[in-house]
């Protein structure tokens, strides 16, 4: 069975699941072919979903995003599980000031980019994105 922590290595990936794999090396790790899988003709991007994980796929069909929302696998950042955390927003903005966009909170320390946490109760979203990805963040 597969580990329900992921563990978050900034620019790296997130427990098994590294920056630079192909589909077929995710689908070994997940030991089945994704939920869904849906190519995006404008961005020229791949989104694959497992349970409540989705990778985004460059051009070059490798993983480049890793998306959770609040499901069975937990992103988990220097021992916190990231989705539990109440003041995760605020807690971001210890160590850098992160960039707010669109919704968005990116702490390009981290390489990790988190929405739906205020007090509104959105559904919340933790991000964690390549290096080459930080001038898509910035512009």
């Amino acid at each position: 069975m597969m580990n329900k922590n992921f563990e978050i290595i900034s620019y790296v990936g997130v427990g098994e699941i590294k920056f630079g794999m192909s589909m077929e090396q995710l689908k070994s790790i997940f030991n089945c072919p994704p939920e869904i899988e849906y190519y995006d003709p404008v961005m020229k991007v791949t989104k694959l979903t497992w349970y409540n994980i989705n990778v985004r796929l460059n051009s070059k069909k490798e993983v480049e995003e890793i998306s959770f929302s609040e499901g069975a696998f937990r992103p988990v950042y220097n021992n916190n599980d990231l989705l539990a955390d109440p003041d995760l927003a605020k807690n971001l903005g210890k160590t850098e000031k992160p960039l707010n966009t669109v919704g968005f909170k990116v702490s390009f320390e981290s390489g990790i980019a988190i929405t739906g946490f205020s007090k509104k109760k959105d559904d919340k979203s933790v991000t964690v994105f390549a290096k080459q990805l930080i001038a898509d963040w910035i512009s």
